[in-house]
């Protein structure tokens, strides 16, 4: 399978990697057919594999980030106009 741009390639969120594993097995397809199948080249697959085997399922849905985790520059922000409010009131009570 020759590259296909990264704007142009399907992606498949974790849920579906684990469906499209789960049918590979259901039809006893081959990693290349599994790949032929969905559009991804065959070393998709097998990473899609290999983290299923070394992680589990959860390792395909779990996300790799805190999805309530604020980026760091909000995070920095708030420490900064919390530590500007303490020191306010720490004035305002003198």
């Amino acid at each position: 399978m020759e590259r296909v741009p990264a704007a142009r390639r399907p992606h498949f969120p974790p849920e579906e990697r684990l469906a499209i594993l789960e049918l590979r097995a259901a039809r006893g397809w081959t990693v290349q057919q599994t790949a032929e199948a969905f559009f991804v080249s065959e070393a998709t697959i097998r990473n899609w594999m290999k983290c299923l085997d070394e992680d589990g399922k959860d390792a395909l849905i779990k996300p790799r980030f805190a999805i309530n985790r604020l980026p760091d520059f909000i995070r920095n922000i708030v420490r900064a106009a919390g530590a500007k409010s303490a020191a306010v009131r720490s004035t305002a009570h003198r």
